[in-house]
């Protein structure tokens, strides 16, 4: 479903569009499905905005062992990582901390650019907490960035979930 949700952005910019599932996730996750859906169409939208050439990249992967997740509290062995990477304009990293804050975004010629709220990135990071989980962003100016949104394969039932009948599961061999 994000080619076909997404297909039709890549192709009129010229971009190339890659979904790669890694043969060790999770056979199943439990989470709620239109949680994680809105992150990570705020996470591609936001690859494909700032990217005028190359490509756009979504991959479900188990993190690497030693990757920090003190922010959630995950472990490695029981999460999910999908990693949005783009070939854009990149964050230099005095500016990664603020463009996860309302309202915010690199410089006034960022937004006059590229335009949009600055509310794309702080939802998504709220959203992931909710769901147990956290974002962490890996980028440089020019060449590119990649957004990793690492998610646990059981969502916790007290993290704001207002619903139980909200939790789906997610099974790695279906359309994600």
């Amino acid at each position: 479903s994000i080619r076909e949700s997404f297909g039709h952005m890549t192709e009129n910019k010229g971009l190339i569009l890659e979904v790669a599932v890694h043969e060790d996730v999770p056979s199943e996750i439990r989470s709620d499905q239109k949680r994680i859906e809105q992150i990570l169409k705020n996470l591609i939208s936001n690859a494909i905005k700032f990217t005028d050439s190359g490509s756009v990249t979504v991959s479900f992967a188990r993190p690497s062992e030693g990757t920090n997740l003190l922010t959630s509290g995950l472990t490695a062995d029981k999460c999910l990582a999908i990693v949005v990477r783009d070939t854009g304009i990149g964050i230099a990293s005095e500016n990664q901390k603020i463009i996860f804050e309302a309202f915010q975004q690199v410089d006034g010629g960022t937004a006059r650019k590229y335009g949009g709220t600055g509310l794309g990135l702080s939802i998504s990071r709220e959203l992931a907490r909710l769901l147990g989980g956290e974002i962490q962003i890996e980028s440089q100016p020019g060449s590119g960035s990649a957004f990793t949104l690492y998610l646990p394969v059981e969502a916790p039932a007290d993290r704001g979930n207002s619903s139980k009948a909200t939790h789906t599961v997610f099974r790695a061999d279906e359309r994600i």
